[in-house]
């Protein structure tokens, strides 16, 4: 028998998964079942499990299965005389998921699973660790678990965890989620990182953060973070706040802050004789949160008691659960007693090859997922206590801790997994290092290699704005090179640039003067525009690390920032174009940002393109919009199905009026005027729909009634999510007065 589930939640529209009595799966879109694609179920699951001193190899094959449909969801059962399995399949928000629960029957261990195996009839590509499997333009899928990996062998399919976990009888365990998602627009590289986003951990925009690392650096310096040293810090974020307004959210303290031979259960003696509450008093009047940084793997702390990764290595491994208690216990204690409301994990080691563990497996890749998997539930304990805190991982996420040493272009795997977002705010891309790219200044260097390494992380499908770049980092220790602010405002700009929405300042404060504390201040423009919910940061022109002009766009389509870095050792000379661009005959351009300083520059009007003269190794910043012209007032498109379309309409607009027309150019008739499945999106304007009520014979035309929000342009964005391409024809009400111009796009 045959089953299907429904979704209908997303903006991919109406969305089908059949199950065929065979367990091979078939998604389809819209109500007429356009066909998407197949799985061919070769098994819904298979175990090696270790039960009565022996070991099996088992799947559903081997099982008695039942199947059953209740409230759009499908469920199968599996028996078997070591365990039982049940299966769902359900819509969840815009996609489906497969979600497996094992209880076992007598005491066991699980080794590996195999938790769906199949071919498919759509190309596929990518997978491997932590990386989805997409399918054509259509779909993506994989386990949502940043140690899985998702195995693709020409047309078939194999997605792979390895808990090694035992079981008594009666306990459960609960496999990761396995995510089947359907594209929705141009391309499913995209589709998949706005997924991301919508299950990323909640994280608050614009947040600025100090750091006191680079100040100290007790790696390769000697002088040693204290209390003095802290509040003297802190004094002079005081003092910038009072004279400059500039102001941060959080003092992050790094290393070195606790009691060696403890699990963070104490801070240093010998540093803070007063304990850390006279310093929590002070940083409660600044109006500043306290952070604290923790060595994941406690290397650091050289605890005896604790399996380690090897004889003679503190590193301990954290596939232990006393381990990773221990971690998790001191964290939750300074979180209590310090009222942390974030923290910084650093120098992870997940994987453990040594042979005498018997609780993960002694393969590199296989061996994290015990580890990983104990990571996530302190992670969730510390979620509870405070759902709000910030995490900000650091070394160690990536798929191998080399990726972060250097840039690698020939790398075939992918650096990090986009699932770890499901649980920590941000990952960090590497240390300032500087690049492969020869430069006059070693702080440009360290510009390009951080850039370099956003690539790939923007290639292993990292939003930007789950990406800590180490900000902006000044001192006299050798963790910056002794630079003390060489560089300084080129770095913050690349902070903002990047699409973050976090700025970070590390190090010694006593460096800047009054000329750096007013250009934070003044920059702030530009950070809250890269921190609006509209904006989009994608990089541009050239590839970092390859010697050639590069760049970022910040846009929300009608305005925005593009940030021009040149890493050649001369003047270039470079073209820009965006997408938005394509059809504008009317946009202005002045740059704002050049030679370290903020600048008003004269404004530029051009079409479509514009060029730009970039001195050697310089960043440069231009501000743009679009400028209103009478072709604006009314026009004509055609949206085809899955695009969308920004337009800009005059700001004393009274309303907007929308007729909609099939491809053969007949009146598209519906109940509500608007098409089910095509969005319009006003901004900076409330808009209401002056005929709200259901047509039953139909009507073609929609509009609306606008309320600007200000004196600026208002925009509007037409979204076709139906199945079909549709002409919309558009005409602007200015408070009685009709334009008659007509615009083909």
């Amino acid at each position: 028998m045959t089953m299907k589930i429904e979704n209908n939640t997303g903006k991919t529209g109406l969305l089908k998964l059949y199950i065929d009595e065979n367990g091979s799966k078939i998604f389809v879109r819209g109500s007429k079942d356009y066909g998407c694609f197949t799985l061919k179920n070769l098994a819904e699951f298979i175990f090696q499990i270790d039960c009565n001193g022996a070991s099996f190899t088992v799947s559903e094959q081997n099982c008695a299965g039942q199947s059953a449909q209740r409230e759009n969801k499908i469920y199968k059962t599996y028996h078997h005389s070591f365990f039982e399995v049940e299966v769902v399949y359900a819509a969840e928000d815009d996609v489906f998921r497969k979600r497996m629960r094992f209880t076992a029957k007598k005491a066991l261990r699980i080794r590996y699973a195999k938790t769906e195996l199949c071919k498919c009839d759509a190309p596929l590509r990518r997978g491997g660790e932590g990386q989805p499997i997409l399918i054509n333009e259509m779909a993506f899928m994989g386990i949502e678990f940043p140690a899985s990996v998702n195995r693709i062998t020409n047309d078939t399919i194999l997605l792979e965890q390895s808990p090694f976990i035992d079981l008594a009888e009666g306990e459960t365990f609960e496999f990761y989620p396995i995510v089947y998602g359907i594209g929705n627009s141009k391309s499913i590289e995209a589709d998949f990182i706005d997924y991301i986003r919508k299950n990323r951990a909640e994280t608050q925009r614009g947040l600025k953060i100090y750091g006191d690392w680079a100040a100290h650096d007790e790696l390769s310096d000697s002088e040693p973070l204290d209390e003095a040293m802290a509040l003297r810090l802190l004094r002079s974020l005081n003092n910038a706040k009072e004279k400059y307004n500039v102001s941060f959210d959080t003092y992050l303290m790094d290393a070195f802050w606790y009691e060696e031979k403890q699990p963070y259960t104490a801070f240093k003696k010998n540093t803070w004789p007063n304990g850390i509450q006279p310093f929590l008093v002070s940083l409660e009047k600044s109006g500043m949160d306290l952070g604290l940084w923790f060595d994941v793997n406690m290397e650091k702390l050289e605890l005896n008691g604790y399996t380690k990764r090897q004889e003679g290595d503190y590193k301990l491994c954290l596939a232990d659960p006393k381990v990773s208690d221990a971690l998790f216990d001191g964290i939750e204690q300074q979180m209590r007693e310090c009222r942390l409301t974030s923290i910084k994990l650093d120098f992870a080691y997940f994987e453990c090859e040594n042979k005498e563990h018997t609780y993960h497996s002694a393969l590199k890749t296989e061996s994290k997922e015990p580890a990983v998997r104990n990571f996530l539930h302190g992670i969730e304990r510390l979620k509870k206590i405070n759902p709000n805190l910030l995490i900000l991982a650091y070394n160690g996420f990536t798929t191998d801790l080399k990726y972060l040493a250097y840039v690698d272009e020939k790398l075939c795997k992918y650096t990090v997994s986009p699932w770890w977002l499901f649980y920590l705010n941000y990952i960090y891309c590497g240390d300032p290092r500087p690049s492969e790219v020869p430069t006059r200044n070693l702080s440009n260097s360290i510009i390009y290699y951080t850039d370099a390494m956003i690539a790939q992380f923007v290639k292993s499908l990292i939003p930007f704005e789950g990406i800590d770049d180490h900000g902006t980092m000044i001192g006299k220790t050798g963790t910056i090179y002794n630079l003390k602010t060489e560089g300084f405002y080129d770095s913050w700009i690349m902070n903002i640039s990047r699409g973050g929405q976090k700025l970070h300042l590390y190090g010694e404060t006593d460096y800047l003067t009054e000329q750096h504390w007013k250009f934070i201040r003044d920059s702030r423009e530009m950070f809250d525009f890269t921190c609006r919910p509209d904006n989009i940061t994608t990089q541009i022109l050239g590839v970092p690390n390859m010697e050639r002009p590069y760049g970022y766009s910040n846009s929300n389509g009608y305005e925005g920032y593009i940030t021009l870095v040149n890493c050649c050792n001369m003047e270039k000379i470079v073209s820009v174009s965006l997408e938005e661009w394509k059809f504008a005959d009317n946009l202005e351009w002045e740059k704002i940002y050049a030679g370290d300083q903020m600048i008003s520059g004269e404004k530029t009007i051009f079409a479509k393109s514009c060029t730009a003269v970039l001195p050697a190794n310089s960043v440069t910043v231009y501000r743009w919009k679009y400028r209103m012209t009478e072709k604006q007032w009314e026009g004509v498109s055609l949206l085809c199905s899955g695009f969308e379309e920004k337009m800009t309409i005059p700001a004393d607009a009274d309303s907007v009026t929308f007729c909609f027309y099939q491809e053969n150019g007949l009146p598209l008739r519906t109940h509500k005027g608007i098409p089910d499945g095509f969005e319009v999106q006003f901004q900076n304007a409330t808009a209401e729909l002056i005929c709200k009520e259901f047509i039953w014979s139909g009507i073609s035309w929609a509009k609306y009634q606008v309320t600007p929000d200000s004196t600026d342009e208002i925009f509007i964005l037409l979204k076709n999510r139906t199945e079909i391409n549709v002409t919309v024809k558009w005409q602007v009400g200015l408070k009685g007065v009709s334009k008659n111009l007509e615009k083909s796009i």
